[in-house]
């Protein structure tokens, strides 16, 4: 089993806390034809509030008031994907602004919707 959390502001938390994360997509492609792919879950092992993808933020909200704690089984983790081995420049040069502004090495995508009882706990981090 593997051990990651997602953060999420109080609006998004309240679906979160019912059906899961079943909500999100990650950028892909080339800067000249860039497109959102749907059907992934942004995870990460940094369980810290301050989370440097959040700098610079415009939202009306806080991405990171909540974090859900998210268990993986070990029969699930096929559609687990280190974030730096799934990008690559070849195929996904948009990675390159987006490893700019966070700390990569700690980011992770799952392929597919994460069930509500993999979520262990959720804490409030103001």
């Amino acid at each position: 089993m593997k051990t990651l959390y997602h953060f999420a502001s109080r609006i998004h938390m309240q679906s979160i806390k019912i059906d899961g994360l079943t909500q999100g997509a990650i950028p892909m492609g080339l800067f000249e034809n860039p497109r959102m792919e749907y059907g992934y879950r942004w995870l990460t092992l940094n369980p810290e509030k301050a989370q440097s993808w959040t700098i610079g933020s415009t939202l009306p909200y806080d991405r990171t008031e909540f974090r859900a704690t998210v268990t993986i089984p070990t029969s699930f983790e096929c559609n687990l994907f280190w974030w730096l081995g799934f990008c690559s420049p070849e195929k996904n040069s948009i990675h390159i602004d987006l490893n700019d502004g966070g700390d990569p090495e700690n980011w992770y995508v799952y392929r597919g919707n994460v069930p509500r009882q993999w979520i262990r706990s959720i804490r409030l981090m103001a």
